[in-house]
This record gives C-alpha cells, structure tokens and sequence, in this order.
C-alpha cells in the first residue's frame, strides 16, 4: 500500500508538471502571438503613416510645380513683350 501511494504521489508530480510545461508553452505561443499582431498594426499605422506623407509630399510638389510654371509663364510673357 506504502508503494502504491508513492506511486500514485509520483504520477500526480508528473502530471502536474507535465501540465505546468504544457501550460508554459501555451503561454509562450500566446505571447508570439500577441507580439506578431502587434507587429502586424504597427506595421500598418507605418504604411498609413507613409500614405498620408506621399500624399502631402505629392501635393507639395503639385503645387511648387504650378508656381514654378506660372513665374515661367510670366517671364515668358516679359521677354516677348519686350521684343
């Protein structure tokens, strides 16, 4: 009887450490996982973030290249005249 208790002690340890292990494991993945979403929206917030700055960039430009266009105009248009 002496044995069997001692077994039985043992095969609970066992489980109970097999479940600890278990447990970790599942923790760890959990953890992975949380960190690859994390990754994933921030990632996301950067292409975002890169969009509205093209954007902005683009509109910039857009505009620059319309003043620079108009001072050409406008010179073009002195020069003739003065001819």
């Amino acid at each position: 009887m002496k044995e069997f208790k001692k077994n039985i002690g043992k095969a609970f340890e066992n489980v109970k450490d097999e479940i600890a292990y278990k447990v970790e494991n599942l923790k760890d993945e959990a953890e992975d996982k949380l960190d690859e979403l994390k990754d994933r929206r921030k990632a996301k917030e950067l292409k975002d973030q890169a969009k509205e700055k093209a954007v902005e960039l683009k509109t910039e430009a857009v505009d620059k290249a319309e003043e620079l266009k108009e001072k050409a105009e406008k010179k073009a248009k002195e020069f003739l005249d003065r001819d």
